[in-house]
């Protein structure tokens, strides 16, 4: 989980691989016993909760308690894929009411009505969906989308969001494509691991973590504060 630490906690840089996640205080006291929002991450097919550490920093320093999930079956933190993990997207909805059961203590179907507000990052099936599907979403929806994505066809995408979802709002991240939204390499990375670590000439993949971290805070800050 990340959450604001208290002041003076000692941090250190986190590297996985060729990745560079940025800087964490492992295990550090919170810095104060408030209530604050909860928001679950749920990270991308083949992801990890890790590649998105940099969001979950930008929502820690607005205040919310961010906790991630790695979906089994199809996250990059285990040795072997189940295809289970990539055909069966309603097992990661069930991951996240897990999550928050153990959080709370607590069960639900999987239609959660704890589940106020939905930040969706890339999102590659939204164009699949059913029109019925999406206009069942009954929750504020808000999402960022790259124009130039390898993996989801960015006009069909927005077109179904603008037909089926009306009240849903998007960030267009121009020239940006699917990989991005992960974090940035390290120089091994770069020269090794060109296809997952390369962007555009025109894309700083530090300032669009930047720019779409400070618009998913304000999003949930506008939903989720009392």
């Amino acid at each position: 989980m990340w959450y604001p630490a208290a002041a003076g906690s000692v941090e250190s840089e986190w590297y996985v691989g060729v990745f560079r996640f940025g800087r964490n205080a492992l295990e550090a006291p919170f810095a104060d016993t408030r209530r604050h929002p909860l928001i679950v991450l749920s990270h991308g097919t083949g992801g990890s909760a890790a590649q998105l550490s940099w969001l979950a920093g930008a929502l820690v320093n607005t205040g919310f308690v961010v906790a991630p999930v790695n979906h089994h079956g199809n996250t990059a933190t285990e040795d072997t894929a189940w295809p289970q993990g990539f055909v069966l997207p309603a097992e990661r909805a069930r991951d996240l009411i897990v999550l928050i059961d153990r959080l709370l203590a607590d069960t639900q179907p999987i239609r959660d009505p704890r589940i106020r507000a939905v930040y969706a990052i890339a999102p590659a099936s939204v164009a699949l969906l059913h029109r019925e599907e999406l206009a069942s979403i009954g929750v504020p929806v808000r999402f960022a989308l790259a124009t130039d994505d390898q993996y989801i066809v960015f006009r069909k995408t927005l077109r179904a969001i603008e037909d089926h979802l009306p009240n849903a709002t998007v960030i267009t991240i121009q020239r940006a494509g699917h990989h991005a939204f992960l974090a940035p390499c390290s120089l091994r990375g770069t020269l090794f691991l060109r296809a997952l670590c390369t962007d555009a000439r025109e894309v700083d993949r530090r300032a669009l973590h930047n720019r779409v971290g400070r618009d998913a805070a304000t999003f949930f800050d506008n939903h989720l504060r009392p």
